[in-house]
This record gives structure tokens, C-alpha cells and sequence, in this order.
């Protein structure tokens, strides 16, 4: 009786922070997996950008603040610069249902015409097809990224992309450099 008392506080006991890791670690295997339920037949629903008091709110401030930090990979082609819409979008395209992430509303962005390297912007095709191809497609169909592996960056998928003529993407710029875990 005294073990199966502290298995169940031991669960309340987590700091949030754990919990919110946790959760968040638990999504992202689920979307390696593809296990994310297909939302393709969902009918198109109008943009909304989360509020504080919405859950969503809660996942895209922790995502900034301490989830980008830690887990870098789970937020493909964000960095500190990223705005809260844009990981709000990464949010609605990568997590799972447990996070309640809309469709952020975001402004048009202008792309710039010159010639030059320029990594895919959330709310972008290109960074909707190669964000699937690094969180989905390399698990389901790695025969289609010759030499690409899950490890492969962001910009690496994007130019995949870019040489098959697909999701007309730029060029992409080289990859931002990664912490070294010590």
C-alpha cells in the first residue's frame, strides 16, 4: 500500500516544466512515427493566433522560451528571431491534437526576387513540403531523399526539394549551426 501511495503522487509531484517536456517528447515521437491523425479531410478552418488563457498560447510560449532552446530539431527552420505566429505555425503543422494549435493568422510576406540563398518562411509551400518531407516523409518513403537521413537538416530537405522541381523552393542558405551538446 505504501509503494502504490507514492506511484500516485509521484505523477502531481512533476514540476510543470517535465511535464510540458514531456508531453512535448511524446508528441514528437508520434509524429515520427506518423501516427498524427490526417486532418485532409477536415474542412479548412479560418486562422486564429493564440491567446494567453488558450492552451496553444501556453505550447508556443514554452516552445520559445525553453523548448526551442532544448530541442532545437523540433522546430525545423525557426530560430530566437522567430515570431510567435511562426511557431505557431510550426505547431499547427508538426503537433498532435494535445497541443490545440490553430492556424496562426500571418501576413503575407514579400520574397525577395534577387538571386541568393534564402531558407523557406513558415506560411510558405516550399516550408510545408519540407517540413513534411523531415517530420514524415523520411520515415515513410526514405527511398525519395537519396542520400537524406532523419538526422539531415532542414535546408538539406529544402534543397531535395528545390532539384526535384518541387514546391517551388529558393535556393536555401546553409544551415544555421546547431548546440553542441557537452
Amino acid at each position: 500500500p505504501h509503494r502504490e501511495a507514492e506511484e500516485q503522487e509521484e505523477p502531481a509531484a512533476r514540476p510543470k516544466a517535465a511535464e510540458r517536456e514531456a508531453e512535448h517528447r511524446s508528441d514528437e515521437d508520434a509524429d515520427a512515427s506518423g501516427a498524427k491523425e490526417d486532418s485532409a479531410d477536415e474542412p479548412k478552418k479560418p486562422c486564429h493566433t493564440a491567446v494567453k488563457g488558450e492552451k496553444c498560447f501556453e505550447h508556443v510560449v514554452w516552445s520559445m522560451h525553453e523548448g526551442f532552446h532544448e530541442h532545437p530539431q523540433w522546430y525545423p527552420g525557426l530560430s530566437t528571431k522567430s515570431t510567435f505566429a511562426e511557431f505557431q505555425y510550426v505547431l499547427n503543422l508538426t503537433g498532435t491534437k494535445s497541443q490545440h494549435c490553430p492556424m496562426p493568422c500571418m501576413e503575407k510576406q514579400e520574397h525577395p526576387t534577387t538571386a541568393g540563398c534564402r531558407t523557406a518562411s513558415p506560411g510558405e509551400h516550399c516550408y510545408k513540403e519540407a517540413l513534411w518531407a523531415k517530420t514524415h516523409g523520411i520515415y515513410e518513403h526514405p527511398e525519395w531523399y537519396g542520400r537524406l537521413t532523419n538526422k539531415s537538416s532542414f535546408e538539406d530537405f529544402q534543397a531535395h526539394l528545390r532539384s526535384k522541381q518541387q514546391a517551388d523552393c529558393p535556393e536555401p542558405c546553409p544551415p544555421s549551426p546547431q548546440p553542441v551538446d557537452h
